[in-house]
Order: C-alpha cells, then sequence, then structure tokens
C-alpha cells in the first residue's frame, strides 16, 4: 500500500514537473524552439526525464486500479488524483494520462497472460 502511494506521488510530481516545461515549450515559435534545445537542453532532458517516469508512475496506478481490489477507498483515491491532475495540468495531463492508459492495457493484457500460465502450470 505504501508503495503505491509512493508511485502515485512519484507520478503527479513527474507530471508537474513536465507540465511546467510542457507549456513553455508550446510558447515558443519555430526559431525559438530550435534555440531553447540547442542553449538548454537540459531543460529538455528535465522534461524528457520527467515525462518518462510520470508516464510509467500513473502506467502503473491505472494498472493497480484495473485490478479487482476490495479496497474501495484505495481505488476512490486513484480516481481523484488522476482526476486533479487533469484539471490541473489540462493538456500535459491529458497527454500523458493518455498514453499511461495504453501502457495499463498492455501491462494487464500480459499479466492476464501470466495468470493463465500460473494456473495451468498448477493443474500439471
Amino acid at each position: 500500500m505504501k508503495q503505491r502511494f509512493l508511485i502515485l506521488a512519484g507520478g503527479l510530481i513527474g507530471l508537474a514537473v513536465f507540465s511546467g516545461h510542457y507549456n513553455t515549450f508550446m510558447e515558443v515559435g519555430g526559431e525559438a524552439f530550435l534555440a531553447s534545445i540547442v542553449f538548454e537542453p537540459f531543460t529538455w532532458f528535465l522534461a524528457t526525464i520527467s515525462f518518462t517516469a510520470g508516464f510509467l508512475c500513473l502506467g502503473r496506478i491505472l494498472f493497480y486500479f484495473l485490478l479487482p481490489s476490495k479496497i474501495f477507498l484505495e481505488k476512490w483515491l486513484y480516481l481523484m488524483a488522476l482526476l486533479s491532475m487533469l484539471f490541473l495540468y489540462r493538456h500535459a495531463a491529458l497527454l500523458v494520462l493518455s498514453l499511461a492508459v495504453l501502457y495499463a492495457i498492455i501491462e494487464a493484457a500480459a499479466y492476464n497472460k501470466r495468470l493463465a500460465r500460473y494456473k495451468r502450470r498448477e493443474k500439471q
């Protein structure tokens, strides 16, 4: 349970950092865009790393959300956190969460295959 909250916090922090850089990247034009890549590569690197971390953490949280659980409060917390991210960070959150949903679906399919394989081994 504590690990899941740390993953949720990592996703929130990654999305917050990415959102700050994403908004500044969208405001500049073509030449300013290239100049920012050349003269400020660390901000691009930080935005890429935070996007990746937020994407993976939120994908894992969505995977936990898809799993059957008896703890209703935990799923409610995940849902409220995801909705608050959408309201706070809008376009950046939509971008990250859309890719995180795809990642969670792929991970859930792989999890179901692993589960079916373990069940077959138990029957033998």
